[in-house]
């Protein structure tokens, strides 16, 4: 639970520094990738080695997808989520991705619909990685 929050917190630093610069802040960034390294290395449920790589899956698929895109889809978005597969699970980090996904595209077709953007303008990813995880984090507590 406590990887969530911090993963929260770092989904809103980063949302703001994204939109207003286009970046992400790294330090904090780095700090809570070395938060998600202790909370794991606490646990103990699994051999911490197995328990880092399947966390950052993720977070390599979409370094990977920033290297075929050229960089359409920020290296920022990646480490982010390298940062919260260490903060959370793979699983977590999965649906993290998809939900932003969903709700990035859903927004992106209303925008291009309303004329808003056009297909050659960017839109930040950030700010629907926040919203996906939010919306997890609220189903999350109204299932239990």
């Amino acid at each position: 639970m406590i990887g969530r929050v911090v993963l929260l917190i770092l989904l809103m630093c980063n949302t703001v520094t994204d939109l207003k610069m286009k970046r992400i802040f790294i330090p904090f960034t780095v700090a809570a990738c070395g938060i998600g390294i202790l909370v794991r290395a606490q646990t103990g449920n699994q051999t911490l080695l197995i328990g880092l790589a399947e966390a950052v899956i993720p977070g390599i698929f979409m370094v990977g997808f920033s290297l075929l895109t050229h960089g359409n889809m920020g290296m920022g978005d990646a480490v982010t989520f390298l940062a919260a597969g260490l903060l959370t699970d793979m699983v977590w980090s999965l649906e993290l991705l998809a939900m932003a996904l969903i709700i990035f595209g859903a927004a992106a077709i209303l925008m291009l619909l309303t004329d808003r953007i056009t297909l050659r303008d960017g839109l930040p990813f950030m700010p629907f990685i926040l919203m996906g995880h939010a919306a997890m984090m609220t189903t999350d507590a109204l299932l239990r």
